[in-house]
């Protein structure tokens, strides 16, 4: 999966792609809501037991 960064008529978007340039995502207006996106994506395509009950990272340190 590659994100890209475009420019259409007059704003810039980002979107997610597969492998093959076939575009997975929607037009995103920001790499904070296309990082969601990912995150999101990621999560439904899990199959096990999700122990989580959410996505958000809550540490504080960049070590993420």
């Amino acid at each position: 999966m590659q994100l890209i960064k475009d420019l259409n008529d007059i704003e810039i978007i980002f979107y997610w792609t597969d492998d093959s340039g076939q575009m997975l995502s929607p037009a995103l207006h920001s790499l904070p809501l296309a990082e969601e996106w990912y995150k999101n994506f990621l999560f439904s395509t899990y199959e096990g037991k999700e122990r989580r009950h959410s996505i958000i990272d809550r540490r504080s340190n960049e070590e993420r």
